[in-house]
């Protein structure tokens, strides 16, 4: 059973959009996440700051348990 996702996730999901922005790197078009619940909650945090509507899940980022 996934733990449930924190407020931490949200907010680091949310920093790692205003990091880019204040770096100024190019305009981030996609995010792509693992196939973990919390993982995909994070990056869709990120998304949304960033203005990406979807977020890819790749299979292949699992981690091994």
């Amino acid at each position: 059973m996934a733990r449930p996702f924190a407020l931490a996730g949200l907010a680091l999901g949310a920093g790692c959009a205003a990091a880019s922005q204040r770096l100024e790197v190019p305009p981030v078009t996609r995010v792509v996440s693992s196939p973990f619940v919390r993982a995909i909650q994070t990056a869709a945090a990120a998304a949304r700051a960033l203005g990406v509507s979807e977020v890819a899940i790749e299979p292949g980022m699992a981690e091994i348990m």
